[in-house]
């Protein structure tokens, strides 16, 4: 489909109460942009360790994406870990440790169209 005039609106799903908007971050779309700092904001949800989630952009399928994680304290986000990355749909696995996790995805949906999304999320055994 062509794309949007503005960033996809993005949601993770595979969280225990269920699928969980995403806050936007950096950008770069139609000739526009921002340039912001990692987003920790509100609780997403819960997830198991290694609990396997999906991000979808409201019937978009991003040409490319990667993924990092960072631990959280006191409200900040600590030094992210790359997660994953991949093609197409966006499938990743939340961290195998427990505690409170920043998650986020950066998809490219085509030539100055790309955007970073996140979400905090609590993995709990």
């Amino acid at each position: 489909p062509p794309l949007p005039g503005a960033p996809p609106s993005a949601t993770a799903g595979g969280l225990a109460s269920g699928p969980s908007p995403g806050s936007l971050g950096s950008y770069t779309w139609a000739g526009g942009g921002s340039d912001g700092p990692w987003v920790v904001g509100s609780r997403s949800g819960a997830a198991g360790p290694g609990a396997r989630l999906r991000v979808e952009f409201g019937g978009l399928v991003p040409v490319s994406w990667s993924s990092a994680w960072a631990p959280v304290a006191a409200g900040v986000a600590g030094a992210p870990s790359e997660a994953a990355a991949g093609t197409g749909p966006v499938l990743l696995d939340a961290p195998s440790g427990a505690g409170d996790w920043s998650l986020r995805v950066t998809a490219v949906f085509g030539p100055g169209a790309n955007a970073s999304y996140y979400w905090r999320v609590a993995v709990t055994p």
